[in-house]
């Protein structure tokens, strides 16, 4: 129950005054890997080949396949799983990247480990790797007697105590290459022929992720000084790294940077999610840029969340050093194989690489927005600051719109199929999906009501159909209390692409009901007195707002009383009146008066009790006796707003 006093005053005049996201957790065992990995394309082996041997040495690199309820049967590639391997993936021919054009990759990646693993005793890592020297490409030199190690299958074997310039060591790398390295350990070692001393004098402690060209002499810088019988060793120069090591990750091109500081290290039993956006050269240029985002997603989730700034890298990339040309105006392609590489030693862990977005194959986008039909507004996110578009109330109309785009690309996304978790509160009625060539399919009661709505697009987005729009219609559920509704990742995978996009979180309330606005001042019109019984009506400043946002069909009812009007001490002779709109008079006095009744309908959030009072047979007025006497009134309205029972 609400009360609103109100206080009039003035020369018959009334003055009324109102009182009124954590990380994923699995072993480093196969087992582990495929049992939280996350969503990602279904289908890989037509876009990969496995060499079978990688010069002398077998190709450990191998198909797995998820178990996880999510994502199951997706497959991902274990790079390596024992020591003293090497394993590789090298896209197919009309699967490389076309570096004159941008292009958006990501992949989740599984360094084994666990929470507990202590940084730099696993090892040895992987590489993401551009090149355009082969399909079988590797490390030249290594056997079985001198093992990749820190290679990682991809940098200059360091073998050779004679070798003084580094250009002996870049030969011996992949050529025509740039590689994002991802090492899990510290090879410091400079003993010299023993190739473990990349990681040296590079203020690396365990893992840490950089970037590089592998066959350029530029990459490195020897160690030891020239002498008789000197032997020689170098280290990779770990310009603008990341540092994963446990207790300060640092970013070596800003040091002092205040986002330095533990984050995560690469074998933690975790899976993380790594995004790559290539920028072309312009026309008649060479250089392009690599931006790099590492662990931007949630496993657990597959939400975004937000990203250290230290773990955003941007690269410039010169693709003459990959042994292409400038870019032309006449759109030339400049293809490159895009792969991983991966080694162990004597150190080792499973790693392991799922993609969700390939590059040049098709990229398409996945955009949501919901709709409160009710209130008319966009429900928007409340992670951050509870606000009013992030809140709907109980009985609420809401549209879930879902808008997926093929924006390119060499195939058409076949066997779309949607996972989009229902969520908690909201029922849906009705599943549409709308084509641009035209046509429309509708989802079943069943697929509308499962936990997650899962259905199958009858049609393949391409370039001759370019997009579809997924339309949910449903209702707020009835809450008795504020109810959240998590922020969910919502995807739709298909046979060679995934796309995902997240929905906000906010709450559904159970509505309230209050007074709004009351005019602060309210007043009747001068009126000379006559000495005759007259009725005194109000003044255009009369105002008593109802607000309801509870779900549709509740029901509340204003009352009003009055006490005695008066100039000081002496009473007001006459009394305040309500005509209700079947213009039956009430007396409004100590005894309250019914002044509105109202039943909830949708849309109506707002109500004005006075909104529809006339001067002639409808609200309050003042009736004036003829013996009144000129002078200054006041007294109190008190307006009390009830719930009424259904």
């Amino acid at each position: 129950m609400h009360f609103v006093k109100w206080q009039w005053l003035g020369a018959l005049g009334l003055v009324l005054g109102l009182l009124i996201g954590g990380s994923l957790v699995a072993q480093a065992t196969d087992e582990a890997a495929t049992a939280e990995m996350p969503a990602g394309a279904q289908t890989l082996d037509n876009v990969f080949n496995m060499p079978s041997s990688l010069g002398p040495l077998p190709n450990s690199a191998k198909i797995i396949k998820s178990t996880n309820d999510a994502s199951a049967g997706q497959q991902a590639f274990q790079i390596t799983d024992t020591k003293n391997q090497v394993g590789a993936i090298w896209s197919k021919d009309d699967h490389k990247m076309d570096l004159s054009h941008d292009q958006t990759m990501s992949m989740w990646m599984y360094f084994g480990g666990s929470p507990d693993t202590v940084d730099g005793s696993t090892g040895e890592g992987m590489a993401f790797v551009l090149q355009n020297s082969g399909p079988d490409a590797i490390t030249q030199g290594i056997s079985q007697k001198m093992l990749p190690g820190q290679t990682l299958g991809v940098w200059g074997l360091d073998n050779d105590t004679s070798a003084s310039t580094s250009d002996i060591i870049a030969k011996k790398a992949i050529q025509n290459s740039w590689a994002i390295e991802f090492d899990e350990y510290n090879n410091s070692d400079t003993t010299g022929g023993n190739n473990k001393a990349l990681d040296n004098g590079n203020n690396v402690n365990g893992g840490h992720i950089l970037a590089s060209y592998p066959g350029d002499s530029g990459s490195y810088k020897r160690l030891g000084i020239n002498a008789t019988s000197a032997k020689y060793c170098f280290r990779l120069i770990h310009g603008n790294m990341i540092n994963t090591k446990t207790g300060k990750p640092t970013n070596i091109i800003n040091p002092d940077s205040p986002y330095n500081g533990l984050a995560t290290k690469l074998s933690d039993g975790s899976w993380h999610h790594f995004t790559l956006s290539w920028k072309a050269p312009a026309i008649n240029e060479t250089t392009g840029t690599m931006t790099y985002t590492f662990n931007d997603k949630d496993p657990l989730t597959g939400l975004k969340k937000p990203v250290d700034p230290k773990y955003i890298i941007t690269k410039d990339v010169d693709i003459s050093k990959l042994n292409l040309a400038p870019i032309d105006s006449t759109g030339s392609a400049r293809k490159v194989y895009w792969g991983v590489t991966g080694t162990t030693s004597d150190v080792f862990t499973n790693n392991v690489v799922a993609f969700d977005q390939l590059p040049g194959w098709l990229t398409a986008a996945a955009n949501l927005t919901i709709k409160d039909e009710t209130l008319n507004k966009a429900v928007t996110d409340n992670s951050q600051e509870q606000n009013a578009t992030s809140q709907v109330n109980s009985g609420d109309k809401l549209t879930y719109t879902y808008k997926l785009t093929y924006t390119g690309g060499t195939q058409a996304w076949q066997d779309v199929t949607t996972a989009l978790p229902k969520p908690n509160g909201v029922t849906f009625s009705t599943g549409t999906i709308t084509y641009a060539q035209g046509g429309t399919e509708e989802l079943t009661a069943a697929e509308l009501n499962g936990e997650s709505i899962g259905h199958r697009l009858q049609l393949p987005l391409s370039a001759d159909n370019k997009s579809a729009t997924v339309t949910l219609s449903g209702t707020a559920d009835h809450v008795t209390s504020v109810q959240n509704v998590a922020a969910a990742k919502h995807e739709f995978t298909g046979a060679n692409q995934t796309a995902s996009v997240d929905s906000p979180a906010y709450t559904i309330s159970p509505g309230s009901l209050t007074f709004g606005t009351v005019n602060s001042q309210s007043t009747f019109k001068e009126t000379a007195l006559t000495g005759t019984n007259q009725k005194v009506w109000r003044k255009d400043d009369w105002e008593v707002d109802v607000e309801d946002t509870r779900q549709v069909g509740s029901q509340w009812a204003v009352t009003a009383q009055a006490d005695t009007l008066k100039d000081g001490t002496e009473p007001l002779r006459g009394q305040l009146h309500y005509v209700d709109s079947q213009q039956a008079d009430h007396l409004l006095g100590k005894d309250a008066v019914t002044i509105m009744t109202q039943t909830k309908k949708a849309g109506e959030n707002q109500t004005d009790v006075t909104k529809d009072w006339n001067d002639n047979n409808h609200g309050i007025y003042l009736a004036v006796d003829g013996d009144a006497q000129v002078g200054h009134y006041s007294g109190t309205i008190t307006w009390t707003l009830n719930n009424v029972p259904n």
